[in-house]
């Protein structure tokens, strides 16, 4: 959504410093758009995902669930019972 070089990705650099030196604990995901999947509703949000867990496409689904329990369970530190299924059930909710 601009012509190349008029500053997107500096802006974007810039609200990520500005947000991560505010809010420390807090993170944020960043997805990048492809026009061959202009019509996938989720497409976006799946990138997103991808990158954050450092998923590749081209791996095996147990693979690709592996990374995303580890992910979450690194964002989720509760040894108790309860956070241990917090973490399996919101894994299983993300893919």
């Amino acid at each position: 959504m601009g012509a190349p070089g008029i500053g997107k990705s500096r802006l974007r650099m810039e609200l990520a410093g500005t947000f991560t030196s505010r809010v420390p604990h807090a993170f944020y995901l960043t997805g990048r758009g492809d026009a061959s999947r202009f019509g996938e509703p989720f497409g976006l949000v799946a990138s997103m995902l991808r990158s954050t867990f450092g998923i590749r496409e081209d791996e095996p689904a147990e693979t690709q669930r592996e990374r995303v329990l580890r992910y979450v369970a690194a964002a989720l530190p509760d040894p108790s019972p309860e956070g241990a299924e917090a973490v399996k059930s919101i894994a299983e909710f993300l893919g």
